[in-house]
């Protein structure tokens, strides 16, 4: 990949867009360190999709390994959120901006897989192929989305807001696995 440090993933805060009020010198200084590292964009991406795609690769290993049901539904949305705790966001925030540059990687794909195995797993067999619960299918979409958009904004965030990221989760767990209705007196 890079020509300077093959094994230094670019820092998630480097990926992330400038903000208003950020100074432009800010913003020169993280585009210089991206690219001390990488030659192109196109090797920016590729590491990014690397990183990302093994993190969910090793969370869908794990997630065939359990036995199907509630508790696993739940463990894999928790280590989900860890994910995107960690910068996960930022890195596919930088990958979906960069969407013309991605038909080009060979990762693309890769990734594209890890995640559908992923929604499987959550939502059941089918869930993609449209013969599975159309409402589970989208309970786990809402699930993962409320994800992106905690880690998204505790990205942003200067204490990185650790309470978005439970909230969401506690959310997230909520759709995929709803609570039993309650009896009517």
């Amino acid at each position: 990949m890079g020509d300077r440090d093959d094994h230094q993933p670019p820092p998630a805060a480097l990926m992330q867009p400038g903000r208003i009020g950020t100074p432009r010198t800010l913003r020169a200084l993280r585009l210089a360190a991206l690219y001390y590292h990488y030659k192109s964009k196109e090797e920016i991406l590729a590491a990014v999709l690397a990183d990302f795609s093994a993190a969910v690769a090793e969370l869908t290993d794990w997630g065939k390994q359990q036995p199907a049901g509630p508790e696993t539904r739940r463990e894999l949305l928790r280590r989900y959120a860890e994910l995107t705790a960690g910068g996960i966001t930022a890195a596919a925030r930088f990958a979906q901006d960069n969407e013309p540059a991605l038909r080009n990687q060979p990762l693309a794909a890769e990734v594209q897989q890890h995640v559908m195995t992923l929604f499987e797993l959550l939502a059941g067999p089918g869930a993609l192929s449209g013969d599975g619960d159309p409402a589970a299918s989208l309970r786990v979409r809402l699930a993962i989305t409320a994800l992106h958009l905690a880690g998204d904004e505790a990205d942003r965030a200067e204490n990185g807001r650790p309470e978005l990221i439970d909230t969401a989760l506690g959310i997230a767990c909520d759709l995929i696995d709803p609570p039993s209705p309650r009896p009517t007196p």
